[in-house]
């Protein structure tokens, strides 16, 4: 349940700081009976931001947009065979230490230029539909 990156390994505990920049001291025996997932081992890291727009928007231009923006981004490696998107869903690869900056950072970026190009960002809403009886 302990996301970070791992800072030292020692004989009975293994240190990790979290992305808020706690420290968590885990021990080794806990470590030695669990699924590790190493998200910093690899120097290249998959950001992938999820955009829901309302219905009846231009996909191809908003997916267009979206792929504008992560291009801009010097960060954002380049790598066309790495650019893909599902149901406006963005994925980029960027090195391992500029993750969670290039994941804000284009996010804030669709949020704030994606209106141009058409996308309504959608919010949570009930239909409800009356009937009158005779």
């Amino acid at each position: 349940g302990v996301k970070g990156t791992v800072q030292a390994i020692r004989l009975f505990t293994t240190t990790v700081t979290t992305t808020d920049k706690q420290t968590i001291y885990i021990p080794n025996n806990t470590i030695s009976t669990s699924i590790i997932n190493n998200y910093s081992a690899a120097d290249k890291r998959r950001c992938s931001w999820k955009i829901s727009v309302a219905y009846g928007d231009d996909y191809d231009m908003i997916r267009e947009a979206m792929m504008r923006i992560m291009r801009r981004d010097k960060r954002v490696l380049d790598d066309p065979a790495m650019y893909s998107a599902v149901v406006i869903e963005a994925r980029a690869w960027v090195l391992n230490a500029d993750y969670w900056d290039v994941l804000d950072s284009v996010m804030e970026a669709f949020y704030k230029e994606l209106p141009d190009h058409g996308a309504h960002f959608p919010f949570p809403q009930l239909d409800v539909h009356l009937s009158k009886e005779d």
